[in-house]
């Protein structure tokens, strides 16, 4: 049985498994060693006070998944998880990180990244270099502006067999409407694509590219409606996702979600398309 003190310093075991432990919900403001357990390969640290990245000396080094969500991690600093080979799973998740981890930093043999609601604004340079098998990553709800001083030439170029990304409800202060589709082009082999609307931008010839995209997903930032050429150049999508996840329309909130319109042709070009999701929409007009 494994003890996790807190700085009151009482102690609450941690619930542990043959291939499993779980420390979450604990208090803890650091991380114990598990060095020995070799046979662990799922580690859970999250809701707890920790505020840095694990020294991997302290951590198995076969572990599989590791969970760090919901913690009060502002930055890796010096820290890195470069040494965790078998690392596939990583959850960064409401913490407060304000950049994202550099491509060194992180094991090349990860798949799955999620770094959502955090107050990240900034890639930095190459994020991506050391992590070429990445199949998910998730950064919703940060502070990316869609622009290409953001979305720099290069960025995805390193994500050729990424599945999933979810970027959506990070536009807010963007000022320059475009998706810089230069760069999402680099994800062929993109299947589900999260990502928010722009008013007076959509999307360019570039993601023709994305062969394999089958589910888009469009969370409104402020977009009153969508045009007859909008979905132009993701003809390839089975699903497509618009519904509104903002509070429903009330006396106090006469606004509700700003989506009011579509207009005639838009849908009609998704000639693929299977599912269409315009849910909770309450004010949606569409255009004859």
């Amino acid at each position: 049985m494994i003890f996790a003190y807190s700085e009151a310093k009482s102690c609450d075991p941690c619930r542990c498994y043959r291939t499993k432990i779980d420390c979450s919900h604990k208090n803890l403001s650091w991380i114990p060693n598990f060095s020995y357990f070799e046979s662990v390969r799922y580690i859970d640290f999250s809701f707890n006070q920790i505020t840095y990245i694990p020294d991997t000396k302290n951590l198995p080094s076969n572990v599989y998944f590791l969970d760090l969500s919901f913690n009060q991690i502002h930055d890796f600093g010096n820290g890195s998880l470069s040494d965790l080979k078998r690392l596939k799973y990583l959850n960064l998740s409401c913490n407060g990180l304000h950049s994202m981890p550099q491509g060194f930093q992180l094991p090349s043999s990860l798949s799955h990244l999620n770094i959502s609601s955090n107050l990240i604004h900034t890639f930095g340079k190459y994020p991506f270099e050391n992590i070429q098998y990445l199949q998910s990553l998730d950064l919703y709800n940060n502070h990316f502006e869609y622009n290409r001083r953001i979305f720099y030439n290069g960025l995805f170029e390193n994500l050729r067999r990424l599945k999933y990304l979810d970027i959506g409800k990070n536009s807010i202060g963007t000022k320059e409407p475009i998706y810089p589709d230069e760069i999402f082009c680099h994800l062929k082999s993109l299947q589900t694509l999260k990502i928010d609307s722009i008013p007076g931008a959509s999307f360019g010839k570039g993601f023709r590219n994305l062969t394999k995209l089958r589910l888009l997903r469009i969370y409104n930032m402020g977009l009153a409606g969508y045009s007859s050429d909008y979905f132009e150049n993701v003809s390839q999508i089975t699903s497509l996702d618009l519904s509104c996840s903002l509070t429903p329309v009330t006396p106090s909130n006469e606004q509700g979600c700003y989506l009011r319109r579509i207009e005639k042709g838009a849908i009609a070009k998704l000639q693929k398309l299977k599912y269409l999701d315009i849910s909770h929409n309450l004010k949606l007009d569409l255009w004859t």
